[in-house]
């Protein structure tokens, strides 16, 4: 188990990994930020469970989040699966969940992370004809997420839950939908937001490949 409960996180001091940690029970969080790299990442083994402090997501777990990559490692082939992973950026968590169906045996890991336009990585592709799918107009130019597949096992199906924040801006959700790709080239997996200006969406448009994933309209 890793629990992180770090008051000292309010005035600047987060627990930041200097090695790779494989988490096989809870990863429960508490209080304060868990800061990790691409070198020192964080992994949960396909028994371990995230536990957040708040019963409403996202609005009260700002307070306790990974800032970095994080990974999940699924070995069930045929059940369908859902990986949380409670990431983000500054002092906001941006939360996406993965779920997914293996059709084949093997393992698999999925490492997400969110960048937002601060990040050297993240380039904004908004209020433009995008590249790719002519069915959106615009993708978010405040952040997106970055999920990843190694290994083996073959996917049959996937689909990301993405959870939204006033500061994301959604004014309507029936308009929001789900983007994936890259900032050259976006595809609309659909989906519908669910509340505003504080929500979730999820995709509604099965996919077996992995890559960006942002809100867009």
């Amino acid at each position: 188990n890793l629990t992180i409960n770090n008051t000292d996180d309010l005035t600047g001091t987060a627990v930041t990994m200097n090695t790779p940690i494989t988490v096989n029970g809870a990863f429960t969080l508490t209080n304060g930020h868990l800061v990790t790299t691409a070198t020192n990442v964080l992994t949960l083994s396909d028994p371990a469970t995230v536990v957040l402090n708040a019963s409403t997501v996202p609005v009260s777990q700002d307070s306790s989040f990974v800032k970095g990559p994080m990974a999940y490692i699924e070995l069930t082939n045929g059940v369908p699966a859902t990986k949380e992973f409670p990431v983000g950026k500054g002092d906001l968590m941006h939360k996406i969940d993965l779920n997914i169906t293996h059709s084949s045996a093997g393992t698999n890991t999925y490492t997400a992370m969110y960048y937002d336009a601060s990040d050297a990585q993240f380039t904004a592709t908004a209020s433009c004809s995008l590249p790719g799918d002519n069915s959106l107009s615009n993708v978010s130019a405040i952040g997106h997420w970055d999920l990843s597949k190694s290994g083996g096992a073959t996917v049959s199906n996937a689909s990301v839950k993405l959870y939204y924040l006033p500061s994301d801006e959604v004014a309507v959700g029936a308009d929001l939908r789900v983007a994936k790709g890259n900032p050259s080239a976006w595809t609309n997996i659909t989906g519908t937001g669910i509340g505003v200006p504080t929500g979730t969406i999820t995709s509604a448009t099965n996919f077996t490949t992995f890559s960006r994933f942002s809100l867009a309209n």
